[in-house]
């Protein structure tokens, strides 16, 4: 137990440095100040700061389901990603301010790609080949990044339900859209 106090200590002590400044001016030596330790031993739980990191995101990741198969669509699935994101702010937000929403994403971005493809799937009349699933899948990819950056900053003026209710309503108009397009009609 004593090894997982240690790196709980660690990480606190690094999430409160990054909210005074930027995390390349943080040392290993004030880390280990922080935690009465020595400085050799913050490198028997880390290689470097980064590591610490991203020890940091994947304890916090942990008490989100990694499976699609756990929700029941894809709406269950964004509703547990944006109460967990909700749920781990304190510690995803310092890393978010201090390296950029695409290293926190990098942590989502295989379950993320997982669902969009299982979302397009779902709604194409016709199975896209390889290559426009790919496409489809990378697109999205971009706009859900963007958008959990946003929530993650609180930057979205709506609640998890309300937000939920206008992408239902996005997703439904452009796979309704897309129908009608593949089968040669218009959207009047």
């Amino acid at each position: 137990m004593q090894i997982e106090h240690t790196k709980q200590a660690l990480a606190q002590a690094l999430l409160d440095l990054m909210s005074t400044k930027p995390i390349e001016q943080i040392t290993v030596q004030e880390l280990a100040t922080a935690c009465h330790i020595r400085r050799q031993s913050f490198y028997y739980h880390f290689a470097d700061v980064y590591a610490l990191v991203d020890w940091i995101l994947t304890q916090a990741k942990a008490s989100f389901s990694d499976s699609w198969e756990d929700f029941l669509s894809w709406q269950s699935y964004l509703t547990a990603l944006l109460t967990h994101l909700d749920a781990q702010r304190s510690q995803y937000q310092p890393v978010v301010n201090a390296l950029g929403f695409g290293y926190l994403y990098r942590m989502f971005q295989g379950d993320v790609q997982l669902f969009l493809r299982k979302l397009i799937l779902h709604y194409a009349p016709t199975p896209p080949s390889e290559q426009e699933l790919g496409f489809l899948v990378y697109y999205y990819n971009k706009v859900v990044a963007s958008f959990l950056d946003s929530f993650l900053r609180q930057e979205l003026p709506y609640s998890n339900r309300e937000l939920i209710a206008h992408l239902d309503a996005l997703v439904s108009d452009h796979a309704r859209g897309a129908m009608l397009r593949y089968l040669g009609d218009t959207l009047d």
